[in-house]
């Protein structure tokens, strides 16, 4: 478990993470790690992660902070590098983010950049956010997810994984 806080904000962000990996199935297959931004009860990644898992994708989701009530503080500078050190060292290699609200967006963004200059791996935007402004999220993500992605995630991965 990663914990961290600094002096500027009481905010603590401890990564869950739900894993489904079997190496000795297909080591070269596509490894997406699916955040989720300021929601653990995020039905759509959830639902997601659980279709990916049955389609035996190679999968770590990621609750990246959590809302509880109004009480939410935005994410310092280390709780970014700890979700994509978090990422680098699942060794991910596509990433896909639930932005469930326009005022998610700024996070998401963030996310993105970081991952595109540390980790140089595609990034899939997905959720109401992305969904409602789909011109808006392919400014900053390489593909974005429109409507209901359980499926729509499964074939991506398959493709991915056919090269």
């Amino acid at each position: 478990m990663t914990t961290c806080s600094d002096d500027r904000h009481s905010a603590v962000f401890t990564p869950r993470i739900e894993t489904s990996i079997d190496e000795n199935k297909n080591p070269s297959q596509v490894h997406m790690g699916l955040v989720s931004v300021f929601s653990s009860k995020n039905v759509g990644v959830r639902a997601v992660s659980a279709t990916l898992r049955q389609a035996g994708a190679k999968l770590d989701t990621i609750f990246f902070k959590d809302l509880i009530g109004s009480d939410a503080a935005f994410p310092t500078d280390r709780e970014y590098d700890i979700l994509v050190n978090l990422l680098k060292d699942l060794k991910v290699n596509i990433v896909g983010l639930s932005i469930i609200c326009s005022s998610c967006k700024g996070i998401a963004v963030e996310i993105t950049s970081r991952v595109h200059k540390q980790l140089g791996v595609p990034v899939i935007w997905g959720g109401p956010h992305a969904s409602l402004l789909a011109e808006d999220s392919l400014q900053y993500a390489d593909m974005v997810c429109h409507g209901e992605g359980d499926y729509a995630v499964v074939d991506m991965v398959n493709m991915m994984n056919c090269g």
